[in-house]
């Protein structure tokens, strides 16, 4: 309410009204918000003591502690060959890391307990990379980003090693690319795709902006985009409205429609 006279006073009333709707409504249905709000936290993530026999908890338990040395032991137990590599991807690290994320969003941990879990995740995907990278790039070229002003990376970090294990020639740019230097690798490069990576619904105007800025340049016709990331995969139709031409809940559907991508290429 306080907001709400804020931006009246500062405005006026007629420039104020279409914000003051909002604010209308977000009081209206205060305790409804709060209601959804304690159903989502007591629901939770998943049980990960069940996920991937029981190493996900395992493997949680050591990020938490800061344990790179455990951390990597529990990769090394559970990744034998390049056909583990997507599982404990997917059903050990994503969901570890979501819950590391929830608990700093909850203040549990804090932001340099946070750096730190990344920064070991980091080094277990590094090592399981290393172990298996053929450097054999039988399939085209394919650039992997997180948008600008996305400073999450190992969501695409995944999906980049995913598909160089795969057989692409995989540039990772990182985190924070701006738009025109992102525009001007691409003309440089000519990627068969591009994978664009988003987790906070904060950047999804970026994402549509770079997208749009993607298909206005002739040089890039044909290229295809495929996005993806957390803030996708809690709103799964929304990537429907960037102007992308898929959409990968994670580095096994990446592989998918990259495979199917590059049949048609060819």
């Amino acid at each position: 309410r306080a907001w709400s006279r804020a931006v009246e006073r500062e405005l006026g009333p007629r420039s104020a009204d279409q914000i003051n709707r909002i604010y209308s409504f977000m009081l209206s249905n205060h305790e409804r918000f709060v209601e959804l709000a304690e159903k989502e936290k007591e629901a939770g993530l998943e049980d990960l003591s069940d996920a991937a026999d029981g190493a996900t908890a395992v493997f949680l338990d050591a990020l938490l502690a800061g344990d790179s040395g455990k951390s990597l032991e529990i990769a090394r137990k559970n990744v034998e060959s390049q056909e583990d590599v997507g599982t404990f991807f997917e059903d050990v690290i994503r969901p570890a890391m979501y819950e590391v994320g929830a608990r700093w969003e909850d203040g549990r941990i804090s932001v340099a307990e946070e750096h730190l879990a990344s920064s070991i995740v980091s080094r277990v995907i590094s090592s399981i990379y290393s172990r298996f990278v053929k450097f054999e790039n039988i399939k085209g070229k394919s650039v992997v980003t997180a948008t600008a002003n996305e400073f999450h990376e190992i969501g695409s970090r995944i999906v980049a090693d995913s598909l160089e294990l795969d057989g692409w020639d995989v540039d990772h740019l990182g985190v924070d690319t701006p738009i025109e230097d992102l525009l001007d690798i691409l003309i440089e490069r000519k990627p068969l795709f591009l994978g664009l990576s988003v987790a906070i619904p904060f950047n999804l105007d970026t994402a549509v902006e770079t997208i749009e800025r993607i298909k206005s340049r002739p040089e890039l016709k044909g290229m295809k985009i495929l996005i993806g990331g957390k803030a996708f995969n809690d709103n799964p139709d929304l990537w429907k409205e960037t102007g992308a031409d898929a959409w990968s809940r994670n580095s096994e559907e990446a592989i998918e429609t990259s495979r199917e991508w590059w049949r048609k290429y060819n």
